[in-house]
């Protein structure tokens, strides 16, 4: 009984100390990990799959300090549609406790029925993240980023093909 306790000892401390050496040794910095965020959620909006920046401009999208929330299926969907190669010129975050923003030009480029491929840019636009807490091995808790809002100032929707 004892040998079975001490077996169970072991395997407890060996996963725990497994944990801690992997936190020290490949913790990443925050603003690692938001970039990590903004990469994974251009590329879900590149491949037309929700989640990331879909979800963030379905749900709190704003036009020119205007919420779009009558309009949110139908810029989901557009955005779904389009597949747009999106990039981000600034990926630098400023971080405050648990939300950073990233303030960044961003080029959209979209194919707009009777125009083409057309690449627009948008000027200042804001993405939100908040840190939450994940789990690792269902015990270590790990620090996650996620884009929570994108803000866009100075945008005329029908430019992006939006009416």
């Amino acid at each position: 009984m004892n040998r079975a306790y001490a077996i169970l000892g072991l395997l407890v401390a060996a996963i725990v100390g497994f944990g801690i050496v992997t936190r020290v040794m490949g913790g990443k910095d925050d603003k690692t990990l938001i970039r990590e965020s903004l990469r994974q959620s251009l590329e879900a909006s590149r491949k037309g799959e929700p989640g990331g920046v879909l979800e963030a401009i379905s749900s709190k999208f704003k036009f020119n300090d205007q919420e779009a929330s009558g309009n949110t299926s139908m810029i989901a969907n557009y955005i779904r549609n389009q597949k747009p190669d999106i990039e981000v010129t600034n990926q630098n975050p400023i971080v405050t406790g648990d939300e950073a923003r990233i303030t960044s030009p961003v080029k959209l480029k979209l194919s707009v029925p009777i125009l083409g491929d057309k690449t627009v840019t948008i000027p200042d636009v804001v993405m939100v993240f908040q840190k939450e807490t994940t789990r690792e091995f269902l015990v270590f808790p790990v620090p996650k980023w996620r884009l929570t809002e994108v803000q866009a100032q100075n945008v005329n929707p029908t430019e992006i093909g939006i009416e």
